[in-house]
């Protein structure tokens, strides 16, 4: 399992994943479920004492974090409002991971994701 997993095991399907970070970071997810677009950001850490997921000891641990995640997914009704959102320089300057390189590839992938 994985948190990519988590996601995915709860019908939502991921669109596009960016690692924003190296050993610690975030994984940036663009998200569908229904006929909703989605964004979450997850956190990870290095190790088992500051990483959610190493630190899950069994499958209910894990479907609560996989719960915890779902829950976090900020949901759009459209592609455009999804698009519009990321795209907000002004909203996305104040979060954590704006100022990297994985936000820049992950709001270009986004904005040139179309409906397949």
């Amino acid at each position: 399992m994985s948190y990519q997993s988590l996601i995915e095991d709860r019908g939502i399907r991921i669109l596009i994943e960016e690692e924003n970070g190296d050993y610690q970071g975030d994984l940036l997810f663009f998200v569908k479920g229904g006929r909703k677009f989605g964004f979450v950001s997850v956190g990870y850490g290095s190790c088992s004492g500051c990483d959610a997921y190493e630190a899950a000891c069994d499958d209910n641990s894990l479907n609560e974090l996989g719960d915890d995640i779902v829950g976090e997914i900020q949901w759009f009704d459209s592609l455009k409002q999804a698009k519009e959102f990321i795209a907000n320089e002004n909203e996305r300057a104040l979060q954590w991971y704006y100022h990297s390189s994985g936000w820049v590839n992950f709001a270009r992938a986004v904005a040139e994701y179309r409906v397949r």
